[in-house]
């Protein structure tokens, strides 16, 4: 039993004598990242083989340093070899290479005392063409909503004199944020409202801050009314809404120079977007005192107009709404009831303002085209010039116990489908002036018919 004693003994004392300690201490600092693809509030992990490639652990956060760069101590074996990447919370959002293809992981073997620099060329999340102008930052990429459990990405313009004034600035929110500064975030193209905007500043007129929410995507229709649509939903608009007032403006308004009373506060968007702009605008007056309401989807429930109707005007306000003539046929009509009932309760001609254009289309490049007019108005009162109010010519019928598009002008000569999200189902030319839809599901759709030169579109329902 002795002997025994003696011999495991010998084998722990020669175990502790060979194993490893970990007494190397190794610092890894990013001196150089992407700066417009870092957004504000994101946190930079680093990950690898030393703790089983967890992206978010929170024991292997980087700090910065008083010079701006991420760094974070590693202890380890010395001299051996460790595989890792940074990441931004998750793998949609690691490093990427520069032109955003995959980077495989990094190799470096642990040396006591010493210091290991990197750059990050690219983040997974921020590939594609970028077209931001001037100083836009991504906010925050999960940016918590309470009232409705979900986290949003966030990006913010501000004025070119902001880091080198001490001025403070009005504040535009606005809706569908991935389209409103940069194409490669956006889904069909980009509003450009930081070119624009910086165009207005540097020609003179009044800057402005701007704060982009991106939509909720399967969740926007739900977000985006707050009354419900028997097949499509919605319902979530005023918890939306409590969320721009009760925590990302007061958030907004803490770390960001700006004038936070009414009457320099905007919300903003177009579509659905634009629904939900006119009714924070009319149901949270005291805290947005303008808005720009884009193309409008006020088909989406009867209420829109009982809203306008049971209104009780206590403030003076400015909301400016604007569309073409080639998009769905019922709204210039509906533009024009809302704008009437306004008008009844109190709305004079400078709070309230319909544009209505013989081309416009419920399209990016609409809405690109007509913020710089809607600026001007809100801030500085310019009326925009050529207002034009027609009436929108039909060129189709739809017979809904066939579910079949007759078109009744020849001079159509392709047609497009988009879902109610505007994602494009279908693409095709006009033959025999009819469009059969028999393999789609009921549901609203979006029909444009292009004639060579421009685009009427039409909403129909598939029961």
């Amino acid at each position: 039993m002795k002997r025994i004693k003696i011999v495991c003994l010998m084998l722990c004392l020669t175990f502790m004598y060979f194993k490893p300690a970990l007494n190397a201490q190794m610092t890894m600092r990013i001196t150089e990242i992407p700066q417009y693809f870092m957004p504000v509030l994101d946190t930079i992990y680093i990950s690898g083989d030393f703790n089983l490639w967890n992206p978010a652990d929170t024991n292997y956060i980087m700090t910065k340093d008083f010079d701006g760069n991420y760094i974070i101590e590693l202890s380890g074996v010395d001299g051996d070899v460790i595989e890792f990447k940074f990441t931004r919370g998750d793998w949609d959002r690691t490093e990427t290479l520069l032109n955003g293809d995959f980077l495989p992981n990094r190799v470096e073997v642990i040396a006591n005392g010493t210091t290991k620099d990197f750059t990050i060329a690219n983040w997974q999340d921020q590939i594609g063409t970028h077209t931001i102008t001037g100083n836009v930052m991504e906010l925050d990429y999960n940016f918590y909503i309470p009232q409705l459990d979900r986290y949003r990405r966030i990006w913010i313009y501000l004025p070119p004199d902001y880091f080198t004034s001490t001025n403070y600035y009005p504040v535009i929110y606005m809706n569908d944020g991935q389209n409103v500064f940069d194409y490669a975030t956006s889904f069909v193209g980009e509003w450009d409202a930081d070119g624009t905007t910086e165009n207005l500043i540097n020609n003179g007129h009044i800057p402005a801050v701007i704060v982009a929410i991106a939509n909720g995507e399967a969740d926007r229709i739900d977000e985006y009314s707050p009354w419900t649509h028997p097949t499509y939903g919605g319902g979530d608009g005023d918890l939306y809404a409590h969320f721009l007032m009760d925590d990302l403006k007061p958030y907004i308004d803490l770390n960001y120079r700006t004038l936070p009373d009414r009457e320099n506060t905007v919300i903003g968007g177009s579509s659905l977007g634009g629904l939900i702009s006119y009714y924070i605008s009319l149901e949270y007056d005291e805290i947005f005192g303008k808005a720009m309401v884009f193309s409008p989807s006020f088909w989406f429930d009867d209420s829109v107009n009982i809203f306008a109707e049971n209104f009780i005007k206590e403030f003076d306000s400015k909301i400016y709404i604007t569309a073409g003539l080639n998009e769905d046929v019922d709204m210039v009509p509906d533009i024009n009831e809302v704008v009437s009932i306004l008008t009844s309760a109190g709305f004079t001609e400078e709070e309230i303002i319909s544009i209505i254009r013989s081309d416009g289309a419920h399209s990016e490049w609409f809405w690109k085209r007509e913020f710089d007019e809607a600026y001007l108005w809100l801030f500085e009162d310019i009326v925009p010039l050529d207002i034009q109010n027609e009436t929108v010519q039909s060129v189709m019928y739809f017979d809904v116990n066939t579910n079949t598009i007759n078109i009744t002008s020849s001079d159509i000569l392709e047609y497009f489908i988009y879902d109610i999200q505007g994602k494009l189902m279908e693409q095709n030319n006009i033959l025999n002036d009819k469009i059969i839809l028999h393999n789609y599901t009921s549901g609203i759709y979006l029909i444009s018919l292009f004639n060579g030169k421009t685009f009427i579109t039409n909403r129909i329902v598939i029961l």
